[in-house]
């Protein structure tokens, strides 16, 4: 299935981005940075990199096509030490693609999303030899648009605010207010939604045409309708980690979700088949007018497990075999005996439970995990707040040059104000302690782990009932619901073929509750003589 991965960050040269090393990165080039005069050397990449191409829309100037020019002319446009200076975008492109629809779907995507509003787009495909499947892409988008004339525009403009009556409006200080407006449209929030969408439509597209019946969805689990749980993106450092078999708290965390998941899903299947199955049987038994107290379920794989059992007699080595029906027959009968079920209808009514009892699990997981990424993200907010704190500080402790200063750090300032926001609301008013999140996390793990074990014994106990629905159709077939309507001579043969069996059955039951009753008397006699 094609993977629905799409990321978008910025390069900021205030937490340590540089343009030119990004372009050198995602094209395998060695590239000369004129702002800090050293060269980007990637050519350890360029095996990875299987297509790359720049985009200009018409108005830029040609010479822009040579990727070193380029993103040395972006950097010289940002003058302060912590601009914006390129939108980055990571998205996985589908393997099930030939590597050659893979750059028409790209380059399409590209100059109708980018390129068509006016944006340079420097793209890259990579294939690392390592792992073939993970194919994706790396787009590089400048911040700021060129005027006719070729030149970067700023990336956004004064305008002075004016009343009703079309006088200025006027701050505390008596100057005229004015405020911010972008130059583009590209900053706008729904873009990133936009662009998301747009891919997930066109992969379908290509999909398609190329005749495969794999599709895509880029919306979320909880948009989907789907019960799944989403995982944690694991970033480059930890994928490497986990690559050299060392463990990380987000793999084992990304390890857990997963097999809930898997479970989940397989659980779900499975008490649709037993449900559909074990309501066709009530259904039948019905139609042919038998007591559903003639058909006590362990009775029935019980006397399935003593023929199996007779039909090894002539092995050479049955006792592997026989251990695994015990083994088997041992946990129907203790599943059986925990949930009182003695026959069909109350086996339905079992799986009936099973399905609340899964769906119960399935929102005490959810409200977990939501838990998780609530404490996780108050410990992230908090570690970057106290981080810019200094930054806080001393903008808000002298009077001389505060204003430069402030301009200098408005990304910190704007970031540290977020930060603050985020833990007024999450914390309602408590005070922020570490070692009680931290101890809060532990306990939200140990409490998934529950879960996950809880799931693992419900998926054991169904097992258990897949493996009696068999031994109950492979000793009375005619249980099974017939494809046509049955007339009433076949209705009345079916029901005589089941009473025999069910004769047969009663008569080994007796002779078993004979052999106990013997076994148990001789066994009183023998601790008597003791």
């Amino acid at each position: 299935m094609p993977c629905p991965h799409f990321q978008i960050t910025i390069c900021s040269r205030g937490k340590g981005g540089s343009a030119v090393a990004s372009a050198a990165y995602n094209s395998g080039e060695k590239l000369f940075c004129e702002y800090d005069d050293h060269t980007k050397n990637y050519i350890k990449k360029k095996d990875e990199v299987i297509a790359k191409e720049i985009l200009l829309p018409e108005h830029a100037p040609r010479k822009f096509y040579n990727r070193e020019t380029l993103w040395n002319s972006v950097e010289s446009a940002e003058p302060n030490y912590n601009s914006q200076l390129a939108r980055k975008i990571i998205l996985a492109l589908p393997k099930e693609l030939s590597d050659e629809d893979n750059k028409k779907l790209l380059r399409e995507y590209c100059n109708t999303e980018f390129v068509s509003n006016g944006m340079i787009v420097d793209y890259a495909i990579h294939r690392p030899p390592s792992n073939p499947d993970n194919i994706h892409a790396h787009i590089l988008l400048p911040m700021r648009a060129l005027d006719e004339n070729e030149n970067w525009m700023p990336k956004c403009h004064k305008e002075y605010l004016f009343d009703r009556e079309g006088k200025p409006l006027l701050d505390k200080n008596g100057k005229q207010k004015t405020r911010k407006v972008p130059t583009t449209d590209w900053d706008n929030q729904g873009n990133a939604e936009k662009w998301r969408t747009d891919w997930g439509n066109l992969q379908n597209e290509y999909l398609e045409r190329a005749g495969l019946a794999e599709r895509v969805c880029m919306d979320s689990f909880e948009k989907q309708g789907k019960e799944e749980y989403p995982t944690v993106h694991m970033g480059q450092a930890v994928c490497a980690l986990e690559a050299r078999g060392i463990e990380t708290d987000i793999g084992s965390f990304n390890r857990m979700i997963q097999e809930i998941n898997r479970l989940i899903k397989s659980i779900a299947k499975q008490l649709k088949k037993l449900t559909k199955h074990f309501a066709e049987i009530n259904h039948t038994t019905k139609q042919l007018d038998l007591e559903p107290k003639e058909l006590r379920v362990f009775d029935l794989c019980r006397i399935k497990f003593n023929e199996r059992q007779k039909a090894r007699e002539g092995w050479k080595y049955p006792n592997n075999a026989e251990l695994h029906d015990l083994h088997k027959m041992s946990g129907i009968f203790l599943v059986l005996d925990k949930n009182n079920i003695s026959t069909i209808p109350e086996l339905e009514k079992y799986l009936v439970e099973s399905r609340a009892k899964l769906k119960e699990l399935q929102n005490t997981k959810k409200s977990l995990s939501r838990k998780k990424a609530r404490v996780n993200g108050i410990i992230k907010h908090a570690e970057r707040k106290k981080e810019l704190e200094p930054i806080y500080k001393k903008a808000h402790s002298f009077g001389f040059g505060r204003k430069k200063y402030i301009e200098q750090h408005r990304a910190e300032l704007e970031e540290w104000e977020t930060c603050d926001r985020y833990l007024k609301v999450n914390l309602k008013g408590e005070i922020y302690q570490p070692k009680a999140l931290k101890l809060e996390e532990l306990e939200l793990d140990l409490e998934l782990g529950k879960i996950l074990q809880q799931i693992k014994y419900l998926k054991e106990d169904l097992d258990l009932m897949s493996y009696a629905k068999y031994l109950i159709r492979d000793y009375i077939p005619e249980l099974t619901p017939p494809k046509e309507p049955l007339s009433e001579e076949q209705k009345t043969d079916r029901r005589d073929s089941i009473l025999e069996k069910l004769q047969e059955k009663k008569k080994t039951v007796d002779e078993y509750k004979k052999e106990q009753y013997n076994l148990n008397r001789n066994r009183i006699h023998i601790d008597n003589i003791r």
